[in-house]
């Protein structure tokens, strides 16, 4: 990014991204990175399920995209689902099920390739450690690893939770990239 240009920065993912966002605009500003952050991350939003949310994710991705033009959208979903959930076609799969990953894995090409069609350039999000206790460790180890499986082809960006969102690295990223 050029110094002297603004860039727009589309924050979209669930509950983490959304308290990250305080975060990512004071060290941006901190670092004197001229960026217009919008904030459309949502508590509750999945990949593959709706929560009560009146468009699924990927066709609000898609209004968000038109609707703000960012030059960057960094992307982050923990997965952590404890009940059935709605794959591409709105069929049922189980949460930590092959198809779960299998369904992950084809909703987030997607939602990828409507990134940069629309122009911009993605930052996905290795959600961070989850607590003891539950399959979620598991099921964010499996999700970053579908991560950077389905990003080795495209070489967009995979960067990890401590890195992107809790330290100046995303930021860097952006600015000198």
């Amino acid at each position: 990014v050029d110094g002297a240009e603004t860039s727009t920065v589309l924050l979209f993912g669930d509950s983490l991204m959304n308290e990250a966002e305080l975060q990512i605009v004071s060290q941006s500003a901190e670092f004197g990175l001229p960026s217009e952050f919008v904030d459309e991350a949502a508590n509750g939003r999945g990949i593959l399920s709706m929560w009560g949310f009146t468009d699924p994710p990927r066709e609000s991705l898609q209004g968000y995209l038109a609707e703000h033009e960012p030059d960057y959208v960094v992307f982050e979903f923990t997965g952590n689902y404890q009940q059935v959930v709605a794959a591409p076609g709105n069929e049922e799969i189980v949460h930590d099920s092959d198809e779960f990953y299998a369904a992950w894995a084809e909703m987030y090409e997607l939602m990828m390739g409507d990134i940069v069609a629309a122009g911009a350039v993605p930052i996905t999000v290795i959600p961070p450690p989850m607590g003891p206790g539950s399959n979620e460790q598991e099921v964010r180890n499996a999700l970053a690893d579908a991560y950077l499986e389905a990003t080795a082809e495209s070489g967009h960006p995979v960067v990890d939770w401590g890195e992107a969102l809790s330290a100046r690295d995303c930021i860097v990223w952006i600015e000198t990239s």
